[in-house]
C-alpha cells in the first residue's frame, strides 16, 4: 500500500511539473504529514523547488546530499523540543502590523520535521551556542565523512585526522545552504537550547575544533550502549550542550574529582563520563593552555582506548563565537567583540558608562516634526525645551540601559559639542568620517585617549584617527562597544526584546555612525535610520541604508523580512489607532509576510496616489452650515498588498476603498500629519452655543470622507485667496477614517474632540498663516474609546 501511496504522490507531481528524487520527496512528505496536514504535497514541493532554484542549487546535488547525511543520529526527547516549538508556532499565521503573516516554510524547519534529518538541525542549533555557522558546516560534512568512511571502532585512537574527500567536497556547497537556512529559519528565531546547567555555569566554558567535535560525537553515537570515558583537561561546553540533545543514557560530569552533574537522557543502557581534570572561572585572566583529550570504552571491564587529540583545541573564551540570540547590552558576548579577552573590567565599565551617558543625552533631545516628506524629525541638541516632545518619547519602550548601574567612567567635561556654521557648510558637501564624529562628543575622546595609552597598534602608536586602526586595536574595539550599546539602545526603545547572533558587527557600527551623522550635521532623527539600527540588532539583517537602493515612488521603509522573522513598523496599519508617544517602534513576528519570497527584503511604502482632478472643479460648494450631531457615514475600507521582484526593495501598497473611490495612501503621512496637528481645547461649554451653527458663506467647507478619499490633495484646493474655504469632516467613528483623513493631509490638522467648539477650531485653523496649506478640522466621536487624547 506505501508502494502505491509514493507512486500516486509522484504520479501527481509529475502531472503539476515537478519532478523531484525519492528521499526528497521523503523529505517534503514529512512535512506534509506533520506540519501542514491536509495541505497540498505539491505545494510544498513547488516551495522546495522554489528555494532550490533561489539558491542555485541542482536538484540532483541536494538529493545526493540527503542521501548522505540521512540517519546519522536522532536527537533525544530534550533536542526533539526544539521541533515542538516549531509546530506550535508554524501554524500562528496572523497579521503584523496589518500586514498578512503566512507560514515559514523554509527548508531549515521543513528538515526538523523529517525524523532522519532533524539532527542537522538540533546540531546546528548546538553549536551556534558556541560557535558560527562555518563551524556547523564544518562540523556535519566531517560527522558525514567519519560514519561514511571510518566505521571501525577506534578509528582516532591514534589521533584525528579527516583527510581531504572528494564526497566532503561535493556535500559542503549543499550543506553550507542546508545550515544557512537552519540559522537564520531556527536558531536566529530564536529556537536554541537553554544555557549550561546552574551547577556548570561558574565554571569557563571551553571549545573545540570542528575535526575534534565531530569525531568525539560521532563515536559517542557508535558506542550509544556502552559505558564511556570522555576525559579533557579542560570543560568543552559545545561537546555537552551536543550530547544534552543528542544522547540517550546517562550523562555525568567531574571537574576535580566531584560529580556536578548527572541527568538520564533517554533509554539508552550507555554512559557518559565527562572528566574534566583542571578548571577556570570565566573572570580568570588565565585560561591555561591544556588541549589534552581522550576517549575510552569499557569493553569487559577492560577501558580501550577509541580516540586521542592533544592539539589543535581552541582554549579560553576566546575560542567561542556564539551566534545564537543574547540578551541586549550583554556585550561579553556580543557577537565577535568578546572585550572580556582584551579589556580590563575597568575599561569595560568606563565603556558602559559612557554609552549610558550618550543614551541619556539622546533620549532627552527635544524633537518637533520635520518640514520635509521624510518621516522624521528636527533635532534641538543645544538646548532642552522644557515640555516639548523628546526622543525617548518617540520610542515605543523606554531603554533600560538608563537604569543599568555603572561606575562614574571616564571623567569629560561634556558629553557633546555642537558644530560651527563653518562645519555645517563642510558637511553639506560630504559626511563626517567616524574620527570627525567621535570628536564632537568629548566623552567618547576621553575614553579612547585613555584606552591608547595601553595599546601597541601601529595607528595608536602614530596618533592615527580613530577608523584606522586594524583587528585588535583597543580604541576601536572599545568605540565597537560604544556603539554597540548605543544600537542596543535603540532596539530596546522599538521594542526588540533580545538580540540577533548573527549581527554583522562592521554593519552595525556603521549604521550608528550614518545615524550620528545625520543627528549632529542636519539635526535631524530619520526613521529609516533609527529603524535599520533596531533591525540589525534585532534580526541580524544586512540593511544597509546608505547603500539602499533608491526606488521613484517609494517613501519610508515599513517592514523587513529576514529569514522567518519580520518586523513591521507599529504605525503601518492605519486601521489601528495612531499615537506620536512610540511611534518610533516596530511590531515582531515568527512567519513570512505575505508576498515576499526573499529571506531578506525590505518593504518600502508606495507614495500616495494623486488626485487626478482638482476638487473645486467637480464638486459643488456644500451649505456654508455645520451640525454637532452629523456622524461621517461614508463606508471605508482599506487592503493592504506587497509587491515587487527578488532583489529590490518590495514596495507595500495601503488601498482604502470608499463607495466610489479607490485610492492609495502612504501610512508614513497619516503619522507625520498627525505629528503636525493640535488636539486642541477650549473653555466653552456646549450649552453656550446652539446646537447648529451658521458660518459666513466662503468660511467653512463639509466634506464626507468618500468624497475625501477621491479629490484630496496634499494642498487645499488653489483658488482665490478672499474665498479660500477651511476643510471639515463629519464626526469619524473610527481609527481607519480618521487616519486615512490625516494621511491625505500633509500639513497637519486641527483634531477636533468634544472639548473644542467649532468657533474656536474654525480660528485655530485660519490662525495658521497657510493659505493653500490652511490646516483642515477633523472631528472625533468621543464614545469611540477616546481616538486622540486630548492635551492640554
Amino acid at each position: 500500500m506505501a508502494g502505491n501511496s509514493n507512486k500516486s504522490e509522484a504520479l501527481n507531481l509529475a502531472s503539476a511539473g515537478l519532478s523531484l528524487g525519492a528521499n526528497t520527496l521523503a523529505l517534503t512528505k514529512a512535512v506534509s504529514d506533520t506540519v501542514i496536514t491536509g495541505s497540498s504535497l505539491v505545494d510544498i514541493c513547488r516551495d522546495m523547488m522554489k528555494w532550490l532554484a533561489r539558491e542555485r542549487i541542482d536538484e540532483a546535488e541536494f538529493e545526493y546530499c540527503t542521501i548522505q547525511t540521512r540517519g546519522l543520529t536522532i536527537p533525544n526527547e530534550r533536542g526533539m523540543k526544539i521541533r515542538e516549538k516549531l509546530a506550535y508556532t508554524n501554524p500562528q499565521i496572523k497579521k503584523l502590523g496589518g500586514l498578512n503573516l503566512t507560514l515559514a516554510g523554509s527548508l531549515g524547519r521543513m528538515m526538523a520535521f523529517d525524523t532522519e534529518l532533524t539532527y542537522m538541525v538540533t546540531t546546528v542549533a548546538a553549536v551556534m551556542a558556541y560557535h558560527d555557522q562555518k563551524f556547523a558546516v564544518d562540523a556535519l560534512c566531517y560527522m558525514v565523512q567519519d560514519t561514511k568512511e571510518r566505521h571501525e571502532a577506534g578509528a582516532h585512537k591514534k589521533g584525528i585526522n579527516y583527510p581531504y574527500s572528494v564526497h566532503r567536497a561535493r556535500l559542503r556547497p549543499v550543506v553550507g545552504k542546508i545550515t544557512e537556512s537552519i540559522a537564520l529559519n531556527v536558531v536566529n528565531s530564536g529556537h536554541h537550547f537553554r544555557d549550561i546547567p546552574e551547577e556548570l555555569e561558574k565554571f569557563c566554558i571551553h571549545t573545540v575544533n570542528p575535526s575534534t567535535f565531530s569525531a568525539v560525537v560521532m563515536a559517542t553515537v557508535r558506542q550509544s550502549e556502552s559505558d564511556v570515558l570522555l576525559y579533557s583537561g579542560r570543560f568543552y561546553g559545545d561537546v555537552f550542550l551536543w550530547l544534552q540533545v543528542h544522547y540517550s543514557g546517562i550523562l555525568e560530569v567531574y571537574i576535580g574529582g566531584t560529580r556536578l552533574y548527572q541527568e538520564v537522557l533517554g533509554h539508552s543502557k550507555g554512559r557518559i563520563k565527562m572528566l574534566i581534570r583542571d578548571f577556570c572561572k570565566p573572570e580568570q585572566g588565565l585560561h591555561g593552555s591544556s588541549t589534552e583529550l581522550l576517549m575510552s570504552v569499557d569493553v569487559s571491564g577492560t577501558s580501550v582506548p577509541i580516540l586521542t587529540r592533544s592539539e589543535g583545541l581552541a582554549t579560553g573564551l576566546s575560542g567561542a563565537n556564539p551566534s545564537k540570540r543574547q540578551g541586549l547590552y550583554d556585550i561579553k558576548k556580543a557577537n565577535g567583540l568578546y572585550a572580556h579577552s582584551v579589556l580590563s573590567p575597568s575599561e569595560l565599565n568606563d565603556i558602559c558608562a559612557t554609552a549610558q551617558a550618550i543614551a541619556k543625552w539622546l533620549l532627552e533631545l527635544s524633537v518637533k516634526p520635520i518640514n520635509d516628506t521624510l518621516f522624521g524629525f528636527q533635532a534641538e541638541l543645544e538646548t532642552t525645551v522644557v515640555g516639548a516632545t523628546n526622543i525617548g518619547h518617540l520610542l515605543k519602550h523606554w531603554p533600560v540601559i538608563g537604569q543599568m548601574k555603572f561606575g562614574a567612567g571616564c571623567k569629560a567635561l561634556s558629553i557633546f559639542r555642537g558644530l560651527s556654521q563653518e562645519d555645517k557648510e563642510k558637511f553639506d558637501e560630504k559626511s563626517p568620517t567616524l574620527h570627525e564624529i567621535t570628536e564632537y562628543f568629548p566623552i567618547i575622546t576621553t575614553l579612547l585617549e585613555s584606552i591608547k595609552s595601553r595599546c601597541d597598534c601601529t595607528n595608536c602608536l602614530s596618533l592615527g584617527p580613530i577608523g584606522k586602526g586594524k583587528l585588535g586595536c583597543l580604541r576601536e574595539k572599545a568605540l565597537t562597544l560604544v556603539f554597540t550599546l548605543l544600537a542596543h539602545t535603540i532596539a530596546n526603545g522599538f521594542g526588540a526584546p533580545d538580540a540577533s547572533g548573527v549581527v554583522d558587527v562592521d554593519l552595525l557600527k556603521s549604521s550608528v555612525q550614518h545615524l550620528l551623522a545625520e543627528l549632529i550635521t542636519k539635526d535631524t532623527v530619520l526613521w529609516d535610520s533609527w529603524f535599520a539600527v533596531a533591525a540589525i540588532v534585532y534580526m541580524g539583517c544586512p540593511l544597509d541604508i546608505p547603500n539602499l537602493e533608491i526606488i521613484e515612488g517609494a517613501t519610508s521603509i515599513v517592514a523587513v523580512q529576514y529569514g522567518s522573522l519580520a518586523v513591521v513598523g507599529r504605525w503601518v496599519d492605519i486601521a489601528a489607532e495612531l499615537t506620536v508617544s512610540g511611534c518610533f517602534g516596530f511590531d515582531i513576528g515568527e512567519g513570512r509576510l505575505c508576498g515576499v519570497s526573499d529571506e531578506f527584503a525590505v518593504v518600502q511604502a508606495e507614495r500616495r496616489m494623486a488626485a487626478s482632478l482638482a476638487a473645486a472643479e467637480i464638486l459643488q460648494r456644500p451649505e456654508a452650515t455645520f451640525d454637532n450631531s452629523d456622524m461621517e457615514n461614508s463606508v471605508v475600507k482599506v487592503e493592504t498588498a506587497i509587491i515587487g521582484a527578488a532583489g529590490i526593495p518590495y514596495r507595500l501598497l495601503t488601498m482604502v476603498q470608499s463607495n466610489l473611490h479607490l485610492r492609495i495612501v502612504d501610512p508614513s503621512d497619516a503619522i507625520m500629519s498627525l505629528c503636525r496637528s493640535d488636539i486642541p481645547q477650549c473653555d466653552h461649554k456646549a450649552s453656550e452655543a446652539s446646537n447648529r451653527t451658521e458660518i459666513a458663506p466662503g468660511v467653512l467647507e463639509l466634506w464626507d470622507l468618500d468624497k475625501a478619499i477621491g479629490y484630496w490633495n496634499t494642498e487645499n484646493d488653489h483658488v482665490e485667496l478672499g474665498l479660500h474655504p477651511i476643510w471639515t469632516t463629519a464626526v469619524c467613528d473610527s481609527h481607519l477614517k480618521l487616519n486615512v483623513a490625516l494621511s491625505l493631509s500633509f500639513h497637519g490638522c486641527i483634531i477636533r474632540g468634544p472639548r473644542l467648539c467649532l468657533e474656536c477650531a474654525i480660528q485655530l485653523a485660519m490662525a495658521s498663516g497657510r493659505l493653500a496649506s490652511a490646516r483642515r478640522i477633523l472631528r472625533v466621536d468621543v464614545k469611540s474609546r477616546s481616538l486622540i487624547k486630548s492635551s492640554t
